[in-house]
């Protein structure tokens, strides 16, 4: 089953809530959500400073977006830095110790921005009320001028590799430093959340067009397997789209030789669209730092003090509010129709997928003829589903020999 878990599913429903509350009222505490219990989970990771991108995993939010809130609680550079000299057992050397004092200091005054609260707060209003969404949704093609250097970069990938099989020291050299001063220009980001649309997607580009726009930001706009599959993804997108309009796509490749297509359901589509739309969204940090015009400010004090402020006193309430709405509709009659029928969609779905990835293991990737799983002749073989006819020499049927 290749299907994402849908990790942030709904639990208000589930006897442990009501338990949760229960327990909170017998120990004479404030009674908080279960969901909140995933909140403090985030949080504590990220003041221990384990990276965002391995916190979006655990917590499997689909845009990263939604992790940065909890950025504000990640231990900078700095501070990492100096916990793990105190507790080192190495006293520094008293110039190094200035020569860190110092650098601290114009750290601090460099970064020291005076930031209006309320005009903080007016961008999460607006936010909340569905602003912000435009700008994370307007995925696009990759610039000319990006392109022809993510291409010129593969070129001297490839040099680094053939001065190395070749045994040229000086080649080698020469192409690692292009590949460097390549890389230097490449903006990662866009390169990542920009459409990569196959090499001779052909009649199946639209099709292909949408599964790239289905997988969300930072997670990198590829399809990464060969053209004899693409009428099988633009099947499986069109009969994915019919169970859940709104499921999100996380990748697309060939594995063990055959497809994998990792998607994920959408567990919120049994809300009518007008609830859906209505959900309160926030700014990231880095983005706040943008719309303030500051430059090099994602750490800055002043930032994240107004970022919090303005999170717990506009996000939180608005978010509660629709919440509340949320558990109405879905306690109500109509709501628990729609649940049954979500659920019943949900495992149609998880059959499609395996469904589809079963059937690629009969149709040749290059060519989409009907193909076996073949494999190299080797001590550690390379797997691929290929026709009589794509089938090149040193390759086998898998099952052969066995």
């Amino acid at each position: 089953m290749r299907s994402c878990v849908g990790h942030g599913s709904r639990t208000a429903s589930l006897p442990r809530c009501s338990r949760l509350k229960a327990a909170c009222a017998d120990a004479g505490v404030r009674v908080v959500r279960f969901h909140d219990l995933r909140h403090t989970f985030a949080t504590r990771l990220a003041a221990s400073g384990l990276p965002m991108r391995t916190i979006q995993e655990f917590l499997g939010h689909a845009d990263s977006k939604t992790t940065q809130i909890y950025a504000h609680y990640a231990p900078s550079a700095h501070e990492v830095e100096m916990v793990n000299a105190a507790f080192a057992g190495e006293e520094p050397a008293a110039g190094d110790a200035d020569a860190v004092r110092g650098e601290t200091l114009a750290d601090r005054d460099r970064m020291s921005v005076n930031v209006d609260h309320d005009f903080v707060c007016d961008v999460f209003r607006r936010y909340a009320a569905g602003d912000g969404r435009i700008v994370r949704e307007a995925a696009r093609s990759m610039p000319a001028e990006q392109h022809a250097r993510l291409e010129a970069f593969a070129d001297a990938v490839r040099d680094v590799v053939a001065g190395a099989t070749d045994d040229d020291a000086s080649g080698f050299r020469a192409a690692f430093d292009q590949t460097q001063h390549i890389a230097a220009g490449i903006d990662t980001d866009g390169v990542l959340n920009s459409l990569h649309v196959p090499d001779g997607a052909g009649e199946y580009e639209d099709a292909l067009r949408r599964v790239l726009l289905r997988i969300p930001d930072g997670w990198g706009r590829w399809i990464s397997c060969s053209s004899g599959w693409f009428e099988l993804l633009a099947r499986a997108e069109r009969e994915l789209a019919a169970l859940c309009p709104t499921f999100t796509v996380h990748q697309v490749k060939e594995k063990y030789g055959t497809l994998r297509l990792y998607a994920e359901f959408d567990h919120d589509d049994d809300l009518p669209v007008e609830v859906r739309a209505a959900e309160p969204d926030c700014p990231s940090r880095q983005e706040l730092v943008e719309i303030l015009g500051l430059t090099d400010a994602g750490a800055d004090d002043g930032v994240g003090d107004a970022w919090l402020e303005a999170y717990e006193t506009v996000f939180v309430p608005a978010h509660d509010v629709w919440a509340s709405r949320v558990d109405a509709i879905r306690a109500s009659e109509a709501g628990h129709r729609a649940s049954e029928d979500q659920a019943r969609r949900a495992e149609e779905f998880e059959r499609l997928i395996e469904r589809f990835e079963k059937e690629s293991a009969s149709v040749c990737e290059l060519c989409g003829a009907a193909g076996a799983l073949s494999r190299t002749v080797a001590p550690w073989p390379w797997y691929a589903v290929r026709c009589d006819g794509c089938r090149e020499d040193g390759w086998i049927l898998a099952l052969e020999g066995r």
